[in-house]
Formats: structure tokens, sequence, C-alpha cells
């Protein structure tokens, strides 16, 4: 199988102007993802980094389409696309754990959880020949929200509901960030908080008495809240209950297990989806009679 070197660079993110600026030259660290070598080299400004990895072994078909590839392509053929990807993931997965590495060993307390953006260089190469670049893919995503239009009649229930002081729930502050996150695995736990905290402040506008006893007592599964406590006081239980159920679980490793559980980014927003499917049904039995609850409920219940 014929053997190349592919190489990656990505900018290190920060949430600060002043780049902390390391004393020496550029720094090269070796790091073994699935089997391969991945050599990344970190620019001594800390700006970028690069991961490369060298002789590689690919197919004959990889090979030719990378020999004669556009510049730009929208997608990659689909005979060699799981291939590339994995090779491109080897190389993000090694550069992100030495900025990773950095940032929490070496106190670089500027650098958000999502350590890496997008990808900004990606070449290959055969032998001592001359670099070539491969086609990167725009990063597209799965996400999207149906929006209400502010027109004369929402502007109206909205009013209606201000006067009636009706307001969004304290979950919706951690769904919504959930949405804004990068990092799947603070988007999913993120949106299982927002579960939380939604249905037991519904339950609280509902039946005010409830207060101490949902605050200051163990608090029952979700699916329990979601299920039939919902059902006996807010009039209907979710019809997201598996949804809500897997999630919990799901969450709860996430934050008990320091290892052995990923989530994707397509599985974070599948997730982020039905949580806001299941506030806004919530949010609904809450204010059953409030055209903006409805609207809400029906709005997202398309995807």
């Amino acid at each position: 199988m014929p053997l190349v070197t592919i190489s990656a660079t990505y900018p290190i993110l920060t949430k600060s102007r002043v780049r902390n600026l390391s004393s020496g030259a550029e720094a090269t660290f070796n790091v073994c993802c699935c089997d391969h070598t991945v050599v990344v080299t970190v620019l001594h400004d800390e700006s970028h980094v690069t991961a490369t990895i060298r002789e590689t072994e690919i197919s004959e078909a990889l090979l030719a389409w990378l020999s004669s590839t556009p510049r730009r392509v929208a997608s990659y053929p689909k005979d060699i696309a799981y291939e590339l990807l994995a090779i491109s993931s080897m190389l993000e997965a090694g550069a992100s754990t030495v900025v990773e590495a950095i940032k929490y060993l070496l106190n670089r307390p500027e650098i958000p959880d999502k350590v890496l953006g997008l990808m900004a260089v990606f070449v290959w190469s055969e032998s001592e020949s001359e670099q070539r670049a491969i086609p990167i893919l725009g990063e597209s995503s799965i996400g999207g929200f149906a929006s209400l239009p502010l027109g004369a009649d929402l502007i109206k229930a909205m009013q209606i509901g201000l006067d009636k002081r009706y307001k969004p729930l304290a979950g919706m502050r951690h769904l919504f960030r959930a949405m804004q996150e990068e990092e799947p695995r603070f988007r999913w736990i993120d949106a299982t908080i927002a579960l939380e905290l939604a249905i037991k402040e519904a339950l609280i506008r509902k039946h005010p008495d409830f207060e101490t006893l949902l605050l200051e007592m163990p608090s029952p599964p979700l699916d329990k809240l979601y299920g039939p406590i919902m059902k006996k006081y807010l009039g209907a239980p979710s019809p997201y209950l598996k949804d809500i159920r897997e999630g919990a679980s799901i969450r709860n490793k996430l934050v008990h297990r320091p290892y052995g559980i990923s989530i994707t980014k397509e599985e974070a927003v599948t997730y982020i989806h039905q949580v806001h499917k299941a506030i806004n049904h919530l949010f609904a039995q809450l204010y059953p009679d409030w055209t903006i609850s409805n609207l809400m409920q029906h709005a997202i219940s398309r995807f």
C-alpha cells in the first residue's frame, strides 16, 4: 500500500488577546492515537499547532483521489471519505491532547474548553516530495431551531404574558447555553440540568406549596418528574420520556466517570432538540391558554 505523510494545522483558541509566549523555539511531541504516532508541533507563540502522521499506509483509491482532486469539494467521495476522515480525526485528537496538556498542566486558563479552532491547513506528501493541499470541508451542523417571527399578533400575545407575569423558566437559560456551547459533553450536561430545573420550577409555579419539598428533599428521577408527577400535577406526562430517561443516564456517566464515554456533535444536537421539545411541552402545560406557549410547542415539534 502507498505510504504518505499527512499534516493538519489548527489555531489554538484563546479568550485573551495576549498570548503566552514560550521561551524557546517550536515544541514537538509524540502522541499515540489509534496505534499511530502523531507528531505534534506547537508554534513558539502558541497560536497554532500542527499534527503530522508520517509514512502512513493509505489505499490506492485515496492516493489516486489525492493526486487528482480539485482544490475545493463539497464532500469527499464515498469510497475514500471514511478513510480520510479517520486520518483527520487522529490528527485533531493528537493536537487536542497536547494543547489540553499545556492548558491544564502549564496553566493556560485563557484557552477555552474547545481548545482548537477549525482546521486551517491540510496537506499530504509522498516521500520527500513537495506538500500538496487536501480540500478542507466546511464544518456543517445538523443543528437548527425554528424561531417565531415577532409580528403584530405575537406582540399582542407577548404583552398578555407580561401583564400576567409569565416568564421563561430558569432551566431555559441552561438549554440555550447548551445550544451555544460547542463541546458535546457540556452541551449534554447543560441540557440535562435544564430539564431538572424546568420541571421543578414549573411544579412550584403551579403548586407553590411544593417548593420546600422539591428544593430541600432528594429529587426524584427525571423520568418520574416528567412522567407520573407531571401527569398528576400539570395534566399530562411528557411525550419525551424515553429521551429524558436515556439523557439522564448518559449525563450521570459523564459527571461521575472520568473515562469511558464520549458524545458526538450529532448526538448532542439531537439530544438538545429533544430537550427543547420536552421543555416547550412542559411550558405549554404550565400556561395552556397562552398563545406563545402553544406556538413554542408546535414550532419546535416540527424537528
